[in-house]
């Protein structure tokens, strides 16, 4: 028999009042059955897999993300070793506590460039041993003075600025002088860093 076969003969079927209410009972107790379990097990199933879901793409992300660093691996790597060897080659210039004077080669230098002769090169005391905040390194301050005109005082600073970056102006005085007006009474204090 087919489904169509069997519907209408339970139409044509003459049905008693108690049958009727039978077959109304039953599926009322059906419906309330299929929600409840509706509600019971498919909702929270439903909500589970909303979760997993939501975990599964931020993991895809994160995948994501760590497979681009993977493959960045090598160009990062290769920065570090270049960061390593420029720390390495900055670490060799630093002077080396010979002595008050052991940065006097590097500004010595640096005034004959400039054609300056000092006239004061001295080590200040209030910032001897001074910490720099890298175990081994410490600062101390030189007071030079020197007469030289506006543009060989500028020649020197850029010089100092170039040739190391372990020494540093913390103070410039340009006085004029009346009677030498192409000359400058100049002091400045130098910092410079050192093992």
């Amino acid at each position: 028999m087919k489904i169509p076969e069997v519907l209408q003969k339970l139409i044509k079927t003459n049905w008693t009042k108690a049958q009727i209410e039978k077959i109304i009972l039953i599926s009322v107790v059906v419906v309330v059955s299929l929600s409840l379990s509706l509600s019971w097990f498919l909702v929270p199933t439903l909500k589970n897999k909303r979760k997993l879901l939501q975990l599964v793409r931020e993991k895809s992300e994160q995948l994501r993300v760590e497979e681009r660093l993977i493959a960045r691996k090598d160009k990062i790597q290769e920065s570090i070793n270049k960061l390593t060897r420029r720390y390495q080659e900055l670490l060799r210039q630093v002077p080396q506590a010979a002595g008050p004077f052991s940065v006097l080669p590097l500004l010595n230098a640096q005034a004959n460039l400039s054609l300056i002769v000092f006239d004061q090169l001295k080590p200040q005391e209030i910032a001897e041993g001074a910490d720099m905040g890298i175990p081994g390194f410490y600062q101390k301050d030189y007071l030079v003075r020197f007469k030289a005109g506006y543009h060989q005082v500028g020649a020197f600073l850029n010089g100092l600025e170039n040739v190391s970056p372990f020494i540093q102006v913390v103070d410039i005085k340009i006085t004029g002088v009346p009677e030498r007006p192409e000359q400058h009474d100049v002091a400045l204090v130098l910092r410079a860093m050192r093992k």
